[in-house]
């Protein structure tokens, strides 16, 4: 029971990682192209969208997404300070 919970436990953070890394890649391919600004939601909606598309779960990407479009607000108003 114990290594079925380990394996687990690596199964879910490496899905994880792997999310993450598509999330970073898809917010720079997405900031290049768009010059105008647009809103936190939509955006969010549409990384969501596009992970989910891949397979991966949706509670996973739900809390990827959320840390990452959190880091990405925090960032840009200390870029516009």
């Amino acid at each position: 029971i114990q290594e079925e919970l380990k394996r687990s436990t690596q199964d879910y953070y490496e899905e994880q990682k792997t999310i993450e890394d598509l999330a970073h890649k898809y917010l720079n391919r997405f900031s290049m192209k768009s010059s105008k600004k647009l809103d936190p939601l939509k955006i969010k909606r549409r990384l969501f969208e596009y992970l989910a598309r891949r397979g991966f779960d949706a509670e996973v990407i739900a809390k990827v997404v959320e840390n990452l479009c959190h880091c990405e607000e925090r960032f840009s108003a200390t870029k516009q300070s």
